[in-house]
């Protein structure tokens, strides 16, 4: 929903080093025009991306549906505008797959990123290699059959709780892997989040602070 992170989507997919991957990019709200998109991929070598465009009164929700009913893969991962994916983080959760039973997988021991003040966070440290109830909303990496078939429900926040809480209600595992690779990003301007917490607010749930500065080098193993 913000056309300014464009650039940065591409290259988040663009330094991935799981072979074949399929950008599918739901525009909330705006149109990107064929040959500039075209242009940009080119640039960073990404051979298969395709834009659908959501009209912005639609809810996150139904452009989620709308991303998972275009994508052509396996595996279908969430991955947000604002938030920071190293090289290896879809290659790591693919491989997840292959020695879980689960469904999803993704994050739920991560690092967070407070733009405003420099501060970056571990979170949920406890839960890392292993099943878990909840991942990131960001980090989700689901079997696009499943993510066809249960949906994600029509609302404009919540949708990944309201996923994972339907793929427990059909029988599916949910399994966390470990904090590295990914990077929860929050602006100084909590109104551009779905998730409208504060800075403050952050930093009295449990967590760690880890050190002050750019995590990148950090998360990106």
């Amino acid at each position: 929903m913000r056309p300014d992170r464009l650039r940065d989507v591409l290259d988040a997919v663009a330094r991935q080093t799981h072979p074949e991957v399929e950008l599918v990019l739901v525009t909330h709200g705006f149109e990107v025009p064929a040959p500039e998109l075209a242009a940009l991929s080119a640039e960073r070598g990404l051979e298969h991306v395709r834009a659908v465009p959501a009209d912005s009164a639609l809810t996150l929700g139904a452009c989620m549906n709308l991303g998972v009913d275009a994508a052509d893969g396996t595996y279908v991962a969430k991955m947000d505008d604002d938030n920071f994916y190293g090289r290896h983080y879809l290659a790591d959760l693919v491989a997840a797959f292959g020695g879980t039973s689960a469904q999803v997988v993704g994050k739920w021991a991560h690092l967070t990123y407070l733009e405003s003040t420099g501060t970056v966070l571990l979170r949920f440290p406890a839960v890392e290699q292993r099943y878990s109830r909840l991942v990131q909303g960001g980090t989700i990496l689901v079997e696009r059959e499943v993510a066809r078939d249960l949906r994600f429900e029509d609302l404009p926040r919540r949708v990944d709780t309201t996923f994972l809480d339907k793929v427990r209600a059909h029988g599916g595992r949910v399994y966390a892997t470990d904090r590295f690779g990914f990077v929860s990003v929050r602006s100084a301007r909590t109104a551009g989040h779905t998730w409208r917490v504060s800075d403050a607010e952050l930093l009295a749930k449990p967590s760690r602070v880890l050190f002050y500065g750019e995590p990148w080098e950090y998360a990106d193993v």
